[in-house]
């Protein structure tokens, strides 16, 4: 294996509500959005066993166990987005 930059890209989507905080206008009202999360991991050296940065079905999972718990909610009511 050869030493160099190597990178893993991920997408995934996700669609939830949530409404502008102290905002006098349309967007003060509960509206929703489909949003695109993309992870990207850079390093110089490949694991060994398998010959790539990191397994992406790995970081895949990892992003979809997070943003499943975004999907279809309010965000305002999330614990992350509380102020």
């Amino acid at each position: 294996m050869e030493d160099g930059v190597y990178r893993v890209q991920v997408k995934l989507d996700f669609s939830a509500a949530h409404s502008l905080r102290n905002y006098e206008g349309k967007c003060e009202n509960l509206h929703g959005h489909n949003f695109i999360v993309e992870v990207e991991l850079e390093g110089k050296k490949l694991d060994e066993e398998i010959e790539v940065l990191v397994d992406f079905k790995l970081v895949k999972k990892l992003l979809k166990e997070i943003l499943d718990e975004l999907d279809h909610i309010n965000l305002n009511d999330h614990p992350y987005f509380k102020k």
